[in-house]
């Protein structure tokens, strides 16, 4: 059960890395769902269950700087120049 997330992840991993489109496009979606997934769960964590606050924390940072990252003007134009290339 864990491991298709696990794949699903790989792949879009996989297919950033050779600039596809698609992948962009479900990474902007994964990383939604990290910063969504872990915000709410901030409050269900009480202040002294540090591993818990680490990995929701780690989880909204990540999810954050993915879109930062993937939704990036200089990241757009990076996919798309590679649809004309091939």
């Amino acid at each position: 059960m864990l491991s298709s997330p696990v794949i699903a992840v790989g792949l879009v991993g996989v297919g950033l890395l050779s600039r596809q489109g698609w992948a962009r496009i479900i990474g902007l979606l994964f990383a939604g769902l990290f910063l969504l997934a872990g915000s709410p769960s901030l409050m269900y964590c009480s202040s002294f269950n540090i591993p818990c606050l680490r990995g929701i924390l780690v989880g909204v940072i990540m999810g954050g700087y993915s879109l930062w990252v993937l939704w990036n003007g200089e990241t757009k134009i990076l996919f798309k120049s590679s649809l004309v290339i091939e």
